[in-house]
C-alpha cells in the first residue's frame, strides 16, 4: 500500500512545482473549466469591460485653448484714436423701439390718454421719414377701444415729438399705419 501511495503524492507535488513555477515567473496560467465547484471568480481582464463601467466608445474630446482677449496686431500700432461719425448715421444717438414704444405710453398715461387703460403693448414701426417712429398702443376709456399714436424721433433723453392722437379702433386700418409710417402730412418740417 505504501507503494501505491508514492506516485499520486509524488504526482502532485510535481503539479504543485510546476504551478509555483509559473506564478514565480509572472504568468497565471488560464483558467481550465474544471467539472467541480471553486468558490473564486474570475478577475475582469482589460479587453471586457465589466457591466457596471461606462462605456468609452469615443475619446472624450479635450478642451480647447480659447482666444486671447486681446488681439494680434496685423499692422503698425494706430497713431490717433478712432472717433465714431458724427451727423452721419441718424440711429447713432437716436432711439430704439423699445424705447419709443415706452415714451409713447408714459406720455398718453400722462396727457391726452390719462385716465385710460392701456390694454396693449406698445408697437413701434420704423418710419421712412423722420421723426424715426411711429408708435400705436391699444387703450380703452368709458366709449370703447382706441389705438393711442405718437410720432417721435431724437434721443430717449431728449426726444423730439412729431404726433400725440388718438385714433377709434375700426380707423386703425393697414392703410392709416402705411400713412403714418411714409408721410408727414400736416407736420411741421422744421422738427
Amino acid at each position: 500500500m505504501a507503494r501505491m501511495r508514492m506516485p499520486v503524492a509524488g504526482a502532485c507535488t510535481g503539479a504543485l512545482a510546476a504551478v509555483a513555477a509559473l506564478l514565480l515567473a509572472g504568468c497565471a496560467p488560464e483558467p481550465v473549466p474544471t467539472p467541480t465547484a471553486s468558490v473564486s471568480s474570475p478577475a475582469p481582464t482589460a479587453s471586457a469591460p465589466s457591466p457596471s463601467a461606462t462605456p468609452s466608445a469615443s475619446p472624450t474630446p479635450s478642451a480647447t485653448p480659447t482666444p486671447s482677449a486681446t488681439p494680434t496686431p496685423n499692422g503698425p500700432p494706430a497713431t490717433r484714436p478712432v472717433e465714431p461719425p458724427t451727423g452721419t448715421d441718424p440711429d447713432a444717438a437716436g432711439m430704439s423701439a423699445a424705447q419709443a414704444g415706452q415714451l409713447c405710453a408714459a406720455e398718453q398715461r400722462n396727457g391726452l390718454g390719462a385716465g385710460d387703460t392701456q390694454v396693449g403693448d406698445p408697437t413701434a414701426y420704423e418710419r421712412t421719414v423722420d421723426p424715426q417712429w411711429y408708435v400705436t398702443i391699444l387703450a380703452e376709456n368709458e366709449f370703447g377701444q382706441y389705438y393711442q399714436e405718437c410720432v417721435l424721433g431724437g434721443s430717449a433723453d431728449d426726444p423730439e415729438w412729431s404726433v400725440v392722437q388718438q385714433t377709434p379702433k375700426d380707423q386703425l386700418t393697414k392703410a392709416h399705419v402705411e400713412h403714418m409710417r411714409t408721410e408727414n402730412e400736416g407736420f411741421d418740417d422744421d422738427h
